[in-house]
C-alpha cells in the first residue's frame, strides 16, 4: 500500500484574497475528484489531507470535503475520517481512501492525528501551550465512537524542530506513534536528522510530499507492507494502517515538492505583508 502522509492541497483556508493564486495547483481547494484522479494517477492507495486546528481557529477544509460529497456516489464517507472512492468510478479498480490529518501546532512541535471524528482543539482554544495537555485530550477514548478499541494515531511532523526546539523530553516522544522522517518541502540535512531521531528514540517513520499543491501531491510517499481491500469498514483500514506503520522501516518514494515550496514561500511573504495567518 502506497500512502502520502502529509498533503495540503492548498496552503491556506478559503476566507481570503491570497497574494498567490493558481487555479487547481494554489490557494483553490481541488475537488475531491481531481485529488483522487490525480493521487492514483501517482501510484497512491491512500493520501492523508490535513486540516489546520490552532489557537485562533480550525479551519473547515475536511468539512467542506465531507459536504462536497453528499448526493456524489463516487465517495462514500466510512467514518473516522476516512471517504472512500468507489471502484465503479475508479478505472483502475484499486482501493483507494483519503483520510483526514489534524495538524496541531504544540509547545513541544507539530502533530498529525488520523483516524477520528473528533475534532482535536478548537476555536479559540489555545492548546498550543501545552502538548500533554493536547495528548491527554487524544489519548482520552470517546466511547461513543468506539475509540478504546481504535485509538486515533498521532505523528510527529518533522521531529528534528522538536529536539532542535529543546522543549521535548523522552516521556513527551513516547507518546507520539511515528515520526514524519521525510517531507518534501524539507532539506536533505533536515530529512537525515529526522531520520536518525526515530532511530533513537526507536519510533517508526512515514515518509509525505507534505505537498501545498494538488500537482505535488504523492511526490513523496510511505510503502506499508499491507493490503486493504473495498471491503474494509473504517476501524478495519485504521488499523490495518497503524499495524503496517509498527515497527516500519520506511520505504517509498522521496522527491522533492518544487513547486510547493514556492507556494509556502509567497504564503510567509503574505503574512509579513498583510499579517493574515489563517
Amino acid at each position: 500500500m502506497n500512502i502520502d502522509f502529509n498533503a495540503c492541497a492548498n496552503f491556506k483556508g478559503n476566507n481570503q484574497s491570497p497574494l498567490f493564486l493558481a487555479e487547481g495547483n494554489g490557494r483553490f481547494r481541488p475537488s475531491l475528484r481531481k485529488i483522487a484522479a490525480h493521487c492514483i494517477q501517482q501510484g497512491l492507495n491512500a493520501v492523508v489531507l490535513r486540516s489546520h486546528s490552532h489557537q485562533t481557529g480550525t479551519d473547515d477544509r475536511w468539512k467542506n470535503y465531507v459536504e462536497e460529497i453528499e448526493g456524489d456516489r463516487s465517495f462514500t464517507y466510512l467514518g473516522n475520517g476516512i471517504i472512500a472512492f468507489d471502484n465503479f468510478y475508479n478505472p483502475t479498480k484499486i482501493p483507494f481512501y483519503l483520510i483526514h490529518g489534524q495538524g496541531l501546532a504544540t509547545s513541544a512541535g507539530d502533530i498529525e492525528v488520523l483516524f477520528t471524528d473528533r475534532r482535536i482543539g478548537g476555536r479559540g482554544q489555545n492548546y498550543e501551550i501545552d502538548f500533554n495537555r493536547l495528548m491527554d485530550m487524544i489519548r482520552t477514548p470517546d466511547p461513543s465512537r468506539d475509540e478504546s478499541q481504535n485509538p486515533p494515531m498521532v505523528i510527529a511532523l518533522q521531529p528534528h524542530k522538536w529536539i532542535l526546539g529543546g522543549s521535548i523530553d523522552i516521556e513527551s516522544l513516547e507518546r507520539v506513534d511515528a515520526f514524519e522522517v521525510y517531507s518534501g518541502l524539507t532539506g536533505k540535512k533536515a530529512n537525515n536528522l529526522a531520520q536518525k531521531i526515530s532511530i533513537l528514540y526507536n519510533k517508526p517513520g512515514v515518509i509525505s510530499s507534505n505537498s501545498k499543491i494538488l500537482r505535488d501531491m504523492g511526490s513523496s510517499y510511505t510503502t506499508l507492507p499491507i493490503k486493504i481491500q473495498d471491503t474494509m469498514n473504517s476501524h478495519e483500514i485504521a488499523r490495518a494502517i497503524k499495524s503496517g506503520v509498527t515497527n516500519l522501516v520506511p520505504d517509498g518514494k522521496r522527491s522533492n515538492s518544487t513547486l510547493s515550496k514556492l507556494v509556502q514561500i509567497a504564503a510567509i511573504a503574505e503574512v509579513k505583508l498583510t499579517g493574515n495567518k489563517d
